[in-house]
């Protein structure tokens, strides 16, 4: 044999050897993974942690859901209010000490985004970080164009400054 077909073998059999080895450890990570979160069914009551970008400093931490599908390994969760648009892996999502939220209780009209959802939850709104664009003036946000008179909300120093408005 030659020394080229001689290299040519030799790499094809390192080649082969480190896709096995890598298939061996993510077989490894996914065991070790399985055997810290245990699985969740349909119907359980779990908690999504809720990142500090998705919610005010007075909002709740976590959201309390219920498991209402679960295909190909990623899970539906469902509100009192509503469904959670997004699909959630095992790892986001945590198993409740206590039953909070049953399948009864759930309202299957109406999806939206997490973000939404704490907002729902929330005491004050969310993050409340409504503002208009409208120009200064006496006459200006008392009309559905105004974002904040839309929101149900009084325009604040971030919309005019110190411009008159009507709605403040």
């Amino acid at each position: 044999m030659c020394n080229i077909c001689n290299n040519s073998k030799t790499i094809e059999a390192q080649q082969l050897s480190a896709f096995a080895g890598q298939k061996r450890q993510a077989d490894q990570m996914v065991a070790a993974t399985k055997k810290m979160l245990p699985n969740v069914d349909v119907g359980e009551c779990v908690l999504i942690n809720i990142d500090k970008v998705d919610r005010s400093p007075g909002d709740p931490q976590n959201l309390i859901t219920v498991v209402t599908d679960i295909k190909n390994g990623v899970y539906q969760v469902d509100t009192v209010g509503c469904i959670i648009k997004s699909w959630l892996n095992r790892p986001d999502i945590k198993k409740a000490t206590a039953g909070f939220i049953t399948l009864d209780q759930i309202n299957k009209n109406k999806f939206i985004s997490v973000r939404e959802a704490v907002s729902l939850e929330s005491l004050f709104k969310g993050q409340g970080y409504v503002k208009c664009s409208c120009q200064p003036s006496k006459t200006q946000c008392k009309s559905k164009r105004c974002q904040c008179f839309k929101a149900n909300m009084q325009c604040n120093s971030r919309c005019h400054k110190s411009g008159p408005c009507a709605n403040k």
